[in-house]
């Protein structure tokens, strides 16, 4: 029987949700906490909401799942009403049994209610629609209840209209993970001890013939206060810079060979890059990709192991106010503090 994790997460008492560009990387978490959890043997139900009606094939005959999995919007409207009839009839149940949880009435009662776990596949399907508020309704003050959700969503915004403010507070309630490289579950964003903000620029777009020219960083606490920042030019002993590079970046030959050799950046990069860091970097693909490139040139592509990232650029684009996303757009739309280390770290 698999009940750690079912203890676990009801331990924390919150609902999940988590974030990730790649849909593969929610299914498969998504299939991880529901194999966990028909595996307990806990009394509980599992409702999922999957409109793409194509990932979850295996887990259609599973007595777990009640309702059945909903694939129309017909199906989740049913799905909620019913969720929400449950919620409605618990509520006056423990005020009739003079209890205040559901561990509490399970402990005391003979016939046990059953948790519910309910899967939001993406999110972004019912920002459009008003069935979102049925939602909203089972955020995470009825935990006590029994009831908890799991939402995924590769873009957290509505597709013809922003998040209201009273929603987006409501969505702040839940325990939010973002997701690494490698396809694991990264801490909640307030659990990190450390951000790491870092930047890069190279002379060229090709990550397996250029190289990293220069590299910016800061550190900060979970309490934004700068730890450690830094900039300098990087010379891996056989950097060419082009004029065209000289031009854009205005990083010129001798600069580069005047610049920390390829040990140096190894060994930064090694204590300021660990699983208690987020890493964060506008246009995340490619800072990682090359700093990762840098790495398996130098033999410790390792270091990237367990680390978890977020991407500036897709948080400045979920704003409906921004037209512009550079970096000095959103400085100046969201009045926040600006330290040029001469690249573009925030």
């Amino acid at each position: 029987m698999n009940n750690n994790l079912f203890n676990e997460f009801v331990k924390e008492g919150k609902n999940l949700q988590i974030i990730a560009k790649d849909k593969e990387v929610i299914v498969g978490i998504f299939k991880h906490y529901m194999d966990a959890l028909i595996d307990t043997d806990s009394e509980l139900i599992i409702s999922l909401i999957d409109y793409e009606n194509k990932n979850y094939k295996g887990y259609e005959d599973n007595d777990r799942f009640f309702p059945p999995i909903a694939h129309t919007k017909e199906d989740v409207i049913d799905m909620l009403d019913h969720i929400n009839i449950m919620k409605n009839a618990r509520i006056e149940l423990f005020k009739k049994c003079n209890v205040k949880s559901i561990e509490e009435y399970n402990a005391k009662e003979l016939n046990k209610m059953p948790y519910i776990f309910v899967f939001v596949d993406e999110l972004n399907y019912l920002l459009d629609d008003e069935q979102i508020d049925k939602l909203l309704k089972l955020e995470n003050s009825f935990n006590y209840l029994g009831i908890y959700l799991f939402m995924g969503a590769t873009q957290i915004e509505p597709k013809d209209k922003p998040l209201d403010e009273e929603r987006i507070l409501h969505f702040c309630n839940t325990n939010c993970y973002v997701v690494d490289k490698n396809k694991e579950i990264a801490k909640s964003i307030n659990e990190f001890k450390n951000y790491l903000f870092v930047e890069v620029e190279t002379n060229g777009l090709d990550i397996d013939k250029d190289e990293i020219i220069k590299f910016s960083y800061v550190v900060v606490d979970n309490k934004l206060k700068i730890k450690k920042k830094e900039e300098f030019f990087v010379n891996t002993g056989n950097t060419i810079i082009s004029k065209e590079v000289s031009t854009i970046t205005g990083i010129l030959q001798q600069d580069i060979e005047q610049g920390k050799d390829s040990k140096y950046l190894v060994d930064l990069l090694k204590t300021i890059i660990n699983s208690n860091t987020l890493v964060m970097s506008y246009n995340l693909d490619f800072t990682i990709g090359f700093i990762s490139s840098f790495l398996e040139k130098n033999n410790n592509n390792y270091i990237l192991d367990n680390v978890s990232y977020l991407d500036i650029l897709n948080v400045f684009r979920s704003s409906e106010n921004l037209k512009r996303y550079r970096i000095k757009d959103a400085v100046k739309y969201y009045n926040i503090l600006f330290i040029r280390l001469e690249g573009d770290v925030l």
